[in-house]
């Protein structure tokens, strides 16, 4: 039996970025960042009311003088003093990679199925067809859809077109209703 447990869209994307996650396993792990929590919802709502600050500017101004002090008494030197900052890749990697992406399989028909609609993917010179295969199916940010395979794009639809999509979709099928 495989024991590797599937991806959040959270952790595929984190995992695309090229960035690992450190799960605190252990209680002492754990603890410290719970202890952190506690200081920040104790101590801090109790420094804010000794400031009698009652709005958000003042609330900043309380900040900008507790946390200096808060990170000197606390702070933790680091075992790697090199900075690990990578440059961010160009904004339409971004969008791809910070987005909802799922799997599917194209139908004989051509068409994959997504959020209840049926997409159809077109024919293209370097894949003459795609059915049976696996395709990634990515909803961007703008609410757009992509159909990718091998990383390469083979079908878009605008917002406007995943709109019309729908309206469609659902008409139809309450037209299958009142059929039956």
């Amino acid at each position: 039996m495989n024991n590797i447990r599937p991806l959040t869209q959270f952790g595929r994307a984190i995992a695309e970025l090229g960035v690992s996650i450190i799960p605190a396993y252990s209680p002492q792990a754990k603890g410290r960042v719970e202890r952190l929590w506690g200081v920040s919802q104790d101590r801090l709502v109790a420094e804010l009311r000794l400031a009698g600050a009652s709005t958000l500017g003042q609330a900043n101004a309380l900040l900008d003088r507790y946390l200096p002090a808060h990170n000197r008494r606390f702070r933790v030197a680091p075992r790697e003093q090199s900075p690990a900052w990578r440059p961010a890749p160009d904004a339409r990697t971004l969008d791809r990679i910070l987005c909802l992406k799922e799997q599917r399989v194209v139908g004989r028909d051509h068409a994959v199925s997504f959020g209840g609609l049926s997409l159809q993917v077109p024919p293209s010179r370097k894949f003459f067809s795609l059915a049976g295969r696996r395709v990634d199916v990515l909803q961007l940010r703008d609410q757009s859809i992509e159909v990718q395979h091998g990383g390469e794009a083979v079908a878009r639809f605008s917002r406007e077109q995943v709109k019309a999509l729908a309206k469609k979709e659902r008409r139809a099928k309450s037209q299958l209703m009142a059929r039956v």
